[in-house]
């Protein structure tokens, strides 16, 4: 899942890829402008979860 999160950690946005094998990405971003963190997390087979916590990305 790829998530929008703003400045209070408020998820504002939720992007998720139906499979792997594809690249379709279904979302909506329905956010004011402003600064928004980057959050991208992977599930592993074992059902490990990684969270990487990405770039501050600009809405305009």
């Amino acid at each position: 899942a790829f998530e929008l999160v703003d400045a209070n950690k408020t998820t504002v946005a939720t992007f998720s890829s139906a499979t792997h094998r594809e690249n379709v990405v279904i979302g909506r971003l329905a956010s004011p402008a402003g600064r928004y963190q980057v959050h991208i997390t992977a599930i592993m087979k074992s059902g490990a979860k990684l969270t990487w916590h990405g770039v501050w990305v600009t809405v305009k």
